[in-house]
């Protein structure tokens, strides 16, 4: 079983650096306002991966990864975001409620992946 590595600042600098270019792709797409939303589903999805990083070797983990996040595409493409400051007390439920929606999904995976051992 794979260990959860350990949370440290620069691990949170990667995760903004990576997310960053979808800030241009955004505004080069005429979708300026859906930069900061993309990022932010992405930030959440890796939070979640890291959380649930014990479950890393199994087979499943990484494409459900995948899907997740292109699942996060047409929420981040069709809603229609605004380009206004949304303070930060607005956007942290709806970053919650995306965190605990990705970890229900490795969870039930997990859950899923145990009983078919069990069965067989």
């Amino acid at each position: 079983m794979s260990e959860r590595p350990e949370w440290k600042t620069r691990y949170v600098i990667w995760v903004m650096i990576a997310t960053f270019p979808l800030f241009p792709l955004f505004e080069y797409l005429g979708k300026r306002a859906s930069g900061p939303p993309a990022a932010f589903s992405l930030g959440m999805i890796v939070a979640a991966a890291w959380w649930r990083w014990d479950l890393s070797d199994q087979s499943w983990f990484w494409p459900l990864l995948i899907l997740t996040a292109t699942l996060h595409i047409p929420l981040v493409w069709y809603i229609p975001w605004t380009n206004t400051w949304v303070p930060a007390s607005i956007r942290l439920p709806f970053c919650l409620a995306d965190f605990y929606a990705d970890l229900w999904i490795l969870s039930l995976f997990e859950w899923l992946s145990r009983k078919s051992h069990q069965h067989s």
